[in-house]
């Protein structure tokens, strides 16, 4: 295209050239482009951070994993003496309660029951229940007496003051017979309740 300008060339305006790099326009997308570049390098720097904090985090929880693995065997064994403890202390808690009363001599108790056992009886179990002692046992005798031998014997610890002071009641509870070959047998349970 020819251009033809009769306009002496002192008094022609002037046209702006376009130039690349130069300007307003210019600065206002380099400083967008440094933002841009500035946030996505601040992205790249927090995930790398980020990626540095779960590294680290697994490898704590590798070392505790290996930990617990190690004193896991310690803590079962730990858990099964505290059950068995818990068991004992569940057996001794009545004997404590027992022997918490000062007032009751049981080892004179026993001895008055070994001092009144008579002839022919021989006892299987005493034991005490919920503020009740029962004393189980057999007799055996050639003539057929085994349940006055079981009501003498009872007898005999009524007879003992000691025995009898810190029990309300105090009774033959059952007597039953039984044979073994050509002897007669009488099993009996005698029941004394604690005041």
């Amino acid at each position: 295209m020819i251009e033809i300008n009769l306009v002496p060339e002192n008094l022609r305006k002037k046209r702006k050239t376009k130039t690349a790099g130069f300007g307003p326009g210019h600065i206002v997308k380099e400083k967008l482009l440094g933002v841009v570049i500035g946030f996505i390098f601040f992205l790249l720097i927090i995930n790398v951070i980020l990626q540095l904090f779960i590294f680290v985090q697994f490898a704590q929880f590798k070392g505790l994993k290996k930990k617990w693995e190690k004193i896991l065997p310690d803590k079962q064994n730990t858990d099964r003496i505290i059950t068995e403890l818990r068991t004992l202390q569940g057996k001794i808690k009545p004997i404590e309660e027992l022997t918490a009363n000062e007032r009751i001599s049981w080892s004179q108790k026993l001895n008055n029951i070994s001092d009144s056992v008579p002839r022919g009886v021989w006892l299987n179990k005493i034991f005490l229940r919920e503020k009740e002692l029962s004393i189980e046992g057999s007799t055996v005798s050639k003539s057929k007496d085994e349940m006055i031998i079981v009501h003498g014997f009872a007898a005999n610890l009524k007879n003992q003051e000691n025995f009898l002071k810190d029990f309300a009641g105090f009774e033959v509870d059952s007597i039953q017979r039984r044979k073994i070959q050509n002897l007669d047998l009488a099993d009996f349970i005698i029941k004394a309740k604690l005041k």
